[in-house]
């Protein structure tokens, strides 16, 4: 039979996995929506390089917590899109 911590603990580690999935997703919506957004604003080269900043702060958030995640799969999918992330601002015409 199994001990009450030991399930406790699995329960919160499951959450946490849960969390920080959720966290990470959001993180890869907001940076597609600031690259839009830099899109938007080209003819403003100050508020481009400020969104551009943050998609990249997003994208080192990524890569730091990315490998935490202990599903393979999950961890693919967020890989996969944190990695089309990076060529799209690679690729974003001011982007340094």
């Amino acid at each position: 039979m199994e001990c009450v911590d030991e399930q406790r603990t699995r329960e919160l580690q499951a959450k946490g996995q849960a969390a920080l999935i959720e966290f990470l997703t959001a993180e890869l919506d907001l940076a597609f929506t600031f690259l839009e957004t830099a899109e938007v604003d080209r003819g403003e080269p100050e508020m481009v390089e400020k969104v551009l900043g943050n998609v990249r702060n997003a994208l080192q958030t990524l890569r730091h917590f990315e490998g935490r995640i202990e599903d393979l799969d999950t961890r693919r999918v967020i890989h996969g899109r944190a990695n089309d992330l990076e060529v799209a601002l690679q690729s974003f015409p001011t982007a340094r």
